[in-house]
């Protein structure tokens, strides 16, 4: 099943930083590649600008060595005093770790656990935001590799990971991280978009598919930033992999919760097998994207989640009766269309995205200000049709 989530740079480009809503959250996702294995003085140099022109209020990293996250806070206090690593841990032993850090001025820190895999650990954290947000994010950095045997050992962590959510009791959650996924088709990534509990199920806000070296997913891709070797020793071969991901759990697609924008950092689409730093030049300044270029062998992932405002009014979806052979609209709070649905006489049901029932059969099941902001499916006679996401106070008008 496919979203039809909008994927527009909610952004503008002023003093060096991009501007977001001030009515919204800005999570950021980035491998640092191997943080701490070089001198940090020119690590920073590269790094840093990247992460304060995004300016995000959550950031997620993978690959830091363990012994350099203290340097790693203590270098982003140094863009922004309100910066604060939250706890993490390495019980797995791996060679690097994954950490959050968050902006104490809109982040409340509640608690971290952790989830225990044969290759690294999955640190999971309990945050509160603005207006009281509840989220649960787990940073994860799968198991990486082509082969079967890799396969398999993502399929243990994501397993292990979902075994420990299902204990907690975790009704929510956001995946973000290096996931190493090839394709839509890795066991993994089908366990996450097809669970049947619809507090584990993931939805992936960008196109699945097979992402690998395919020029079709070129605007999606997050590795390689380069094609020839660097001494930090990252991946070379230029942008034609997916590995990077934020993927809300399909709760998080239910009031209050109403995500604006999903992309990849810089990508243009037009980097197919090549460096970010060849022709055409990427949509950033240039200082920008030679940052880019050295500090990681990733690109970074945005995620922006609007946060609440204007609860009280309504988003009215319009039915037309059985026998009318018309179309029905989704009207704004203004009454303007926002989206037209042809031939709604062969509408069977409505749904929300986790299978509960809205309309069927031409008659109303449940009407109900709990669905707020939530993804509706329209279902026909042959086909499906998502209504947007952003819906508040939802009513089902038949007529």
């Amino acid at each position: 099943m496919k979203t039809s989530l909008s994927i527009r740079l909610a952004f503008l480009f002023s003093f060096g930083q991009l501007i977001f809503a001030q009515d919204s959250l800005v999570i950021m996702q980035y491998n640092l590649l191997r943080y701490g294995a070089s001198a940090l003085s020119e690590k920073n140099s590269f790094c840093l600008p990247v992460i304060d022109y995004v300016n995000p209020d959550i950031l997620c990293v993978n690959e830091v060595l363990p012994d350099y996250t203290d340097s790693l806070e203590l270098s982003l206090k140094l863009l922004d005093s309100s910066w604060i690593m939250a706890p993490w841990s390495n019980v797995s032993g791996g060679t690097v770790v994954n950490v959050l850090f968050y902006k104490r001025d809109k982040i409340t820190f509640i608690k971290q656990r952790t989830v225990q895999t044969l290759v690294r650990d999955i640190p999971v954290y309990w945050l509160m935001g603005p207006d009281s947000i509840q989220l649960t994010i787990a940073v994860a950095h799968l198991k990486a590799g082509s082969n079967s045997t890799s396969e398999q050992q993502r399929r243990w962590m994501v397993e292990a990971l979902i075994d420990s959510l299902n204990s907690w009791n975790v009704d929510r959650w956001i995946l973000t991280g290096d996931l190493n996924f090839y394709t839509a088709e890795d066991t993994s990534y089908k366990l996450l978009t097809n669970h049947p509990d619809p507090r584990i199920r993931v939805v992936d806000p960008l196109p699945a598919g097979q992402w690998n070296n395919n020029v079709l997913f070129a605007l999606y891709h997050t590795q390689s930033t380069r094609d020839t070797l660097l001494s930090d020793g990252g991946a070379t071969g230029g942008m034609d992999d997916r590995f990077d991901f934020i993927l809300p759990s399909v709760r998080y697609y239910e009031p209050p919760y109403q995500w604006d924008t999903f992309y990849v950092f810089a990508q243009d689409g037009n980097h197919f097998n090549k460096s970010i730093l060849d022709s055409p030049a990427l949509p950033v300044p240039d200082t920008i994207a030679t940052a880019l270029y050295f500090c990681s062998d990733h690109l970074p992932v945005i995620a922006v989640l609007s946060l609440p405002t204007n609860q009280n009014q309504d988003t009215i979806i319009s039915i037309p009766s059985p026998n009318h052979s018309t179309n029905c609209y989704l009207l704004n709070d203004n009454g303007q269309i926002m989206t037209t649905v042809k031939h709604c006489s062969k509408i069977i049901n409505i749904t929300t995205i986790d299978g509960r029932q809205i309309y069927v059969n031409s008659h109303i099941a449940l009407i109900d200000n709990k669905y707020e902001s939530a993804i509706f499916i329209i279902t026909y006679e042959h086909s499906e049709y998502i209504l947007p996401d952003a819906i508040k106070h939802v009513k089902v008008i038949v007529k």
